[in-house]
């Protein structure tokens, strides 16, 4: 026995000196032969540590699996050596240095590793851009909004020839011109101080120029028209220091003295630098709206005209000159469609209605100012009958009917101021400022008893209206 003992160990030392080793009974009852050896820890040939259950790179493995005939029960807890490990999801950046290859070339084995699965695919995605670039947005910062004014005043004539029918008159019932003179005034001082500095303080200041203004013409009295009005370019240079900024020339008494003094009046106003509304050269200009844009709201203003029943007037058609008139409203009602595509407010100053009618709103009148507001007009604010007339809205528009006279002759007449202001985008107030014409200058009666009186007439007057102390006008119609 003890030499059949030191010959088995004589052989174990002969194989360990050949670098092989029996066969180890594996647990779960299987064989499996390793050629490398394989330890809690391992080193290759540099001496590096390598994981548990790593085999050396110099030492390749080759596995084969005996089956057990004595099966077990038991499942092994060591790491089986030909699972292929699992790679990083983040896949490490290559770098530049090149291993030193093994002295001993491996002896490469029969399974081909299966790639891993979670490997992520290369992409061909191109970065976005750096977000330092903004991206264009649908909303705009909206910027504060400065409030802005568009005034109106009724009638005015600085006329200083004056024909009734076929006679000319010169004395202190025939115009402000005339009465001034009688009475020592000037024309610069007939609007009082507080009125003219509410006039300049608007934005926009719309007035009636009711008349011609040239040195030439026959006066269209001599053949039969009952008043006859005329006022020299020298005296018309007082629209300027009233502070106007347009001129609505749609009325009976531009025309008054022919047709070379109609053209006059045009380019008398355009020397001044002031634009002119409502009559023209041919019948485009005189139809063209006038616009107007402040604090990115734009205004288109209509001034057109149906006083007479006798055409003494001429309105524009084709080349021939002369006014824009609504005695038929069609053509006025396309140039409302029209503007309502370019602005965002249509404002259409009318000269109608009946003369010192205080009470009485015609027909016509409100025909009229109905079919301008299906067309797409914002408001409508007349003039014409020389007195104030009441005020109503039509589909939640304003109407006010008739501003009357401003400062047109020597008589005692309430009159008034309108303000219209922008407040906001699509947001605005009517004003009444109430005012008196009398013996031939403007008195203001903003807080006055006599401006609370003017006040409280025009709310008579008006249908479904509503005008507080101050004189804002609020629509009440239910």
């Amino acid at each position: 026995m003890k030499r059949i003992t030191a010959l088995l160990a004589a052989l174990l030392m002969l194989l360990v000196s050949c670098g092989t080793s029996p066969a180890l009974p594996a647990s779960d009852g299987a064989t499996t032969v390793l050629t490398g050896k394989v330890d809690e820890k391992t080193t290759d040939k540099t001496g590096t540590v390598l994981p548990s259950g790593t085999v050396s790179a110099s030492s390749p493995t080759t596995e084969t699996q005996i089956p057990s005939k004595e099966p077990t029960t038991e499942t092994p807890a060591a790491p089986s050596t030909t699972a292929t490990p699992t790679l990083p999801t983040d896949t490490p950046t290559p770098t530049t240095e090149t291993p030193t290859p093994p002295t001993d070339t491996p002896t490469p084995t029969t399974e081909t590793p299966t790639p891993p699965t979670d490997t992520p695919t290369p992409t061909t995605e191109t970065p976005i851009p750096s977000t330092e670039t903004p991206s264009p947005t649908t909303e705009t910062p909206s910027e504060p909004f400065t409030p802005f004014t568009i005034a109106f005043t009724g009638d005015i004539s600085y006329a200083d020839t004056y024909y009734v029918g076929s006679s000319q008159r010169s004395g202190p019932s025939s115009g402000i011109y005339y009465h001034a003179l009688a009475t020592g005034k000037s024309l610069s001082s007939l609007i009082d101080s507080a009125m003219l500095a509410r006039m300049k303080a608007a934005d926009l200041l719309v007035v009636n120029c009711e008349s011609s203004v040239s040195e030439r013409g026959t006066p269209l009295g001599l053949s039969g028209k009952a008043y006859s009005f005329r006022t020299s370019p020298k005296n018309a240079k007082m629209f300027a220091e009233i502070g106007a900024d347009l001129i609505g020339l749609a009325n009976n008494h531009v025309y008054d003295f022919g047709k070379d003094a109609f053209l006059d009046t045009l380019s008398t106003f355009e020397s001044m630098g002031l634009p002119t509304v409502g009559a023209g050269r041919n019948e485009a200009e005189a139809y063209e709206p006038y616009y107007y844009t402040q604090s990115g709201v734009t205004v288109a203003l209509i001034a057109t005209s149906c006083a007479e029943n006798e055409y003494y007037t001429i309105v524009a058609e084709g080349d021939v000159p002369g006014i824009c008139g609504c005695y038929d409203t069609a053509a006025v009602c396309a140039k409302i469609r029209e503007a309502k595509t370019k602005a965002d407010f249509v404002i259409v100053y009318p000269h109608y209605g009946i003369e010192y009618s205080t009470d009485v709103i015609s027909p016509k009148q409100k025909q009229v100012s109905y079919d301008f507001i299906d067309a797409g007009a914002d408001l409508i604010v007349g003039t014409h009958a020389h007195c104030l007339q009441g005020i109503e809205t039509y589909k939640g528009k304003f109407i006010f009917y008739n501003l009357g006279n401003f400062l047109f002759n020597a008589k005692t007449i309430e009159t008034m101021l309108l303000e219209l202001t922008f407040v906001g985008r699509g947001e605005y107030t009517l004003r009444i400022m109430p005012a008196t014409q009398i013996d031939g200058t403007v008195r203001s009666d903003f807080g006055t008893s006599v401006g609370v009186q003017t006040l409280d007439f025009m709310r008579k007057r008006s249908y479904g209206i509503a005008i507080d102390r101050d004189g804002y006008v609020y629509d009440c119609k239910v």
